[in-house]
């Protein structure tokens, strides 16, 4: 009752980044140019997701967990949706600027125009995307971007930076004015994360601390 017991161990070589579904059914690990995607329940890997050709930095579940996509320091976006075999890569969604080498991606919320997604890296700007597309591009304080979160009940996408700063815009990214710049940290932010009731953010970096601001 009252112990932590090892149920399975996944050999992923070099791991920096999983997610888990937002059903919690699935999770997706990040290993050099590939994920790796497991089903939380059987421990079985459903598919391994190629097609980046530098190391996947980040990766993000759409809304409904009906795929996923994925952002890497070679200045790709993909998207990836379930198919027949599993998830199959939506090629007509493709984003490449190989000058941004990408850090953090986030998806928001669907509608009936598609998925946006935001992704940004060491370039400093911030790019929002449609089917592949640039929809809006913001320019930060030129700070590599590390960390993306999005809070849909505030509409607001929070920034976090190399140089330790929490920087906050409107969302959609329609308004380049950052509204609030937080300088929490000393060092590179490596984990922002938002409370499920998103009434909470809490932010985690090179420099040992994690920090818990409300919203």
């Amino acid at each position: 009752m009252d112990d932590v017991r090892l149920t399975a161990d996944l050999p992923v070589k070099g791991c920096r980044e999983a997610r888990f579904s937002h059903g919690g059914q699935y999770f997706a690990a990040a290993t050099g140019p590939y994920v790796l995607v497991f089903s939380t329940y059987s421990m079985e890997q459903i598919a391994t997701l190629k097609g980046h050709s530098g190391i996947v930095r980040s990766l993000t579940w759409r809304d409904n967990d009906l795929g996923l996509a994925t952002a890497g320091v070679d200045g790709a976006v993909y998207e990836w949706e379930w198919g027949v075999e599993g998830l199959d890569r939506l090629n007509t969604a493709d984003h490449v600027l190989k000058s941004a080498h990408y850090e953090a991606v986030v998806s928001g919320p669907a509608t009936k125009a598609g998925t946006p997604l935001v992704a940004g890296g060491r370039d400093g700007m911030l790019r929002e995307l449609k089917g592949g597309n640039v929809g809006h591009e913001v320019r930060t304080d030129g700070a590599k971007v590390t960390q993306l979160a999005l809070s849909v009940s505030d509409r607001l996408l929070l920034v976090g930076t190399a140089a330790g700063v929490v920087r906050t815009y409107g969302f959609p990214l329609d308004a380049p004015t950052c509204l609030e710049m937080l300088p929490v940290h000393a060092s590179p932010i490596t984990r922002l994360c938002l409370s499920h009731d998103e009434s909470m953010l809490f932010s985690a970096s090179e420099d040992g601390q994690i920090f818990m601001c409300e919203m």
